[in-house]
């Protein structure tokens, strides 16, 4: 089973260094979140262009809730200038501040891409989550995305998306810390999170219906990359 980490989005430039040098230990790719919970962060595509330049892959997320139809093209053909080969399109959450803007879903975004010869080489993703129902979630596989990221996971319907997609199904693994467990309690994915004590089992377990695993330990990565190494 593959592992990839998330990056914790950050301001300051020696933080996201220190992420990158520790993630390098356990994984060749990262995850970057863009605006999580609706709140500013450094660009997720400049913080994907740092990964890149430490010699790690970066799959970029955008929240099409933010852009324009050319808002959004801006940032497609950003990240493709760069280098990026992947992103995970998502409509996001309400910004703290602001209004939405909603010009461009994540399906019609999936559809602008691939309309476009100079992006074929650029893959793209959608959030999947399993609290739905099958029908709801057939509708958007129907899209035919590259690979989806599997959230709110239950055992009866990751195996029934097993049998369903073909494309590259990540697990979202939340790890649960000492130091960050006051954190992780008030995130709505209980269904991802994981004890650090339970890692093993965890990973044993989703190795079962997922392609891959997105590790995410949010203020404890050192910590959680030092007990990915342990079961590697």
């Amino acid at each position: 089973m593959k592992f990839y980490v998330e990056v914790q989005p950050s301001r300051f430039r020696d933080k996201l260094d220190e992420q990158f040098a520790v993630i390098k230990e356990v994984s060749e790719r990262v995850h970057v979140p863009d605006a999580p919970m609706g709140y500013p962060k450094a660009s997720s595509i400049v913080i994907a262009f740092l990964a890149l330049a430490h010699g790690l892959r970066a799959t970029v997320h955008l929240r099409t809730t933010d852009y324009s139809y050319v808002g959004f093209l801006n940032q497609i053909y950003g990240a493709h200038l760069i280098g990026i080969d992947k992103v995970l399109l998502l409509r996001g959450d309400p910004p703290y501040r602001g209004s939405t803007v909603s010009d461009v879903s994540p399906e019609e975004g999936l559809r602008i891409i691939r309309s476009d010869e100079r992006l074929s080489a650029m893959k793209v993703g959608f959030i999947l989550s399993l609290r739905y129902p099958i029908e709801k979630i057939r509708e958007r596989i129907c899209f035919n995305p590259d690979f989806v990221l599997v959230t709110h996971k239950s055992r009866e319907k990751l195996s029934w998306l097993t049998d369903s997609y073909g494309g590259e199904k990540i697990g979202y693994l939340i790890i649960s810390t000492p130091r960050n467990e006051e954190l992780v309690k008030k995130l709505p994915q209980r269904e991802d999170v994981c004890r650090l004590e339970k890692l093993a089992e965890c990973v044993e377990e989703s190795s079962v219906y997922l392609d891959s695993l997105l590790v995410s330990c949010p203020e404890d990565i050192k910590e959680c990359v030092y007990a990915l190494k342990k079961i590697m």
